[in-house]
């Protein structure tokens, strides 16, 4: 029992790792020091190829799952879930 609930809790800490929303400075770090939201957006379109939503502050919204997975292999730009395929 108390097997699985480590099993449980270690999953569940591995999914919200990977999908917390990236802060302003992990942002900086990610995109190598640039501090404007605009030139972030470039710079995530550019290296990993997501079409970004917007905070309020201008800086893009991206989580660590995207940035884990990468560019895509076909060169298209990802801009999110394909519903008709998830359905």
């Amino acid at each position: 029992m108390a097997q699985a609930a480590a099993s449980i809790i270690r999953k569940t800490q591995q999914h919200w790792e990977n999908t917390m929303i990236l802060t302003n400075e992990q942002l900086i770090e990610l995109t190598g020091g640039l501090r404007q939201g605009a030139a972030r957006r470039r710079w995530i379109r550019k290296q990993l190829g997501i079409e970004t939503p917007v905070k309020i502050d201008g800086h893009p919204i991206i989580t660590w799952e995207q940035v884990n997975r990468g560019k895509s292999m076909d060169g298209k730009p990802r801009t999110g879930p394909r519903w008709s395929v998830a359905a």
